[in-house]
C-alpha cells in the first residue's frame, strides 16, 4: 500500500472516531503548538520608571496565574488517565485558558507601564494596547508571523480547501495556519454582530431581502 493511502485511511479512522468540531479544533492547537514551540519575546521598549512597591494586586494576579495553570496540569492528567475526558472538559478548557492569557497579559502590561491602573484594563483594552506595540515593534517575537497583525476582511477571503481542516496527517503547515487565521476571524465577526446587535441572516434570507429591496 502506497502512502497516500496509508495518509487516508489514518484521516479516515480519525474522522470516525472523533466529533468533527473536536478533531477541527484539536488540528488548531496542535499547529500552534507547533508553531510557537521555541517562541520568545523581546520588550524594545526603553522602560524608565520602577516598580518600587510591591503591588498587593500584582501578588493577587500571580497567584492567579499560578492557580489557573496548576488546575490545568490537573484536567491534563486526568485526560491522560482517562482520553474521553477530553470531549467533556472542552468548555471549560478553553475559558481557563483564556483567562490565564489574559491575566498573564495584564501582569506583562503592569511590568511595562508601572501603573496600578493596567490590571483595570479591558480585554478589548489590553487586546488593542499589545497590536499597537507590535506594529510600532516595540515588542517582537522570534517568529515573524507573530509580529503581523492579521485584518479580518483579507483572512475571511481567503479560499481553503473543504475538510482539510480535519486531516491529522499529510498536512500543509502554512494552510493549517491560515484555517486556524479563518476560524479566529469568523470568530471575531461573530462576536462583533453580537456586541452591535446585528441581525445575522442566513443565505435564503439574504436574497429575499435583495429581491423585496
Amino acid at each position: 500500500m502506497d502512502l497516500s493511502k496509508r495518509i487516508k485511511i489514518k484521516n479516515e479512522e480519525y474522522e470516525n472516531g472523533h466529533p468533527p468540531d473536536f478533531m477541527t479544533h484539536f488540528n488548531y492547537v496542535e499547529c500552534l503548538n507547533t508553531i510557537s514551540n521555541g517562541l520568545n519575546a523581546e520588550c524594545k521598549l526603553d522602560i524608565q520608571n520602577k516598580i518600587q512597591n510591591g503591588s498587593n494586586t500584582l501578588k493577587k494576579k500571580v497567584n492567579l496565574i499560578k492557580l489557573i495553570k496548576r488546575n490545568l496540569d490537573e484536567e491534563h492528567k486526568t485526560i491522560e488517565q482517562n482520553p474521553a475526558f477530553a470531549e467533556v472538559c472542552v468548555p471549560w478548557i478553553a475559558v481557563k485558558s483564556y483567562y490565564l492569557m489574559f491575566n498573564l497579559l495584564l501582569v506583562l502590561d503592569y511590568l511595562i507601564s508601572t501603573q496600578e491602573t493596567s490590571f483595570n484594563s479591558t480585554h478589548d483594552g489590553l487586546l488593542k494596547k499589545f497590536k499597537n506595540h507590535l506594529e510600532k515593534q516595540e515588542i517582537v517575537f522570534n517568529k515573524k508571523i507573530f509580529n503581523i497583525n492579521f485584518k479580518c476582511s483579507e483572512i475571511v477571503n481567503l479560499k481553503i480547501k473543504s475538510g482539510s481542516n480535519l486531516k491529522i496527517v499529510g498536512i500543509n503547515l502554512k494552510e493549517r495556519v491560515l484555517q486556524v487565521l479563518k476560524n479566529l476571524s469568523y470568530t471575531k465577526l461573530r462576536i462583533f454582530k453580537e456586541k452591535k446587535k446585528l441581525k445575522i441572516l442566513d443565505q435564503k434570507k439574504r436574497e429575499k431581502r435583495k429581491k423585496n429591496f
